[in-house]
């Protein structure tokens, strides 16, 4: 989920992505069943934001961004733990 929030980090974003660019990416990122994949694909179409506020979306993408970083560290962490 991180990679993908990187990658499209506000719903807009997403929505523009090509749907064989968010098949190939669910692909590689270990999500194999087709047809989940065309489910997911077709809710990230269909999915409407919750605000259309610039000030709120662009402060949601930082705080977004740093939670991912955030995640991978504790990740990261864990795997060096184990």
């Amino acid at each position: 989920m991180g990679d993908l929030l990187e990658r499209w980090p506000t719903l807009e974003q997403l929505q523009r992505a090509h749907p064989g660019t968010l098949r190939k990416f669910l692909q590689e990122h270990n999500c194999r069943s087709q047809e989940k994949n065309v489910e997911r694909i077709a809710a990230i179409q269909h999915a409407v934001s919750a605000t259309q506020d610039q000030a709120v979306l662009e402060a949601c993408v930082l705080i977004t961004r740093s939670l991912v970083t955030i995640l991978a560290t504790l990740r990261a962490q864990n795997r060096d733990v184990r």
